[in-house]
């Protein structure tokens, strides 16, 4: 069970009113690329959605190569992901074989 502070209050003050909060809409996941230089691109998830391999490797992903090859299409790019499940999913890794990117090991 819940324990309440003890709240002091002299007598002739009317009893506070609880607020309630509602939701904010405008909190959002966001992902956000750096390379070695400079921040790359930040990418929300729209509409509450949850991140998914689908999301990563189709939105995501696809969003964040594009920007770093924009300028190089040869450029060497590797990626250090830590264990979520929509890194470590085969469409995931598959996605970053077919796009030549490179995975940082944990032990590096």
């Amino acid at each position: 069970m819940k324990q309440r502070s003890p709240v002091w209050v002299y007598r002739d003050v009317p009893k506070a009113n609880k607020v309630v909060r509602e939701r904010s809409a405008s909190k959002r996941m966001i992902a956000s690329f750096f390379d070695k230089k400079e921040h790359v691109t930040t990418i929300a998830l729209e509409n509450f959605r949850i991140v998914s391999s689908d999301w990563y490797t189709t939105i995501c992903l696809l969003e964040v190569i594009d920007e770093l090859r924009k300028n190089n299409s040869k450029r060497r790019i590797i990626l250090y992901h830590d264990n979520a499940s929509s890194h470590a999913a085969k469409q995931t890794n598959k996605f970053l074989k077919e796009k030549n990117v490179e995975l940082m090991s944990w032990d590096s």
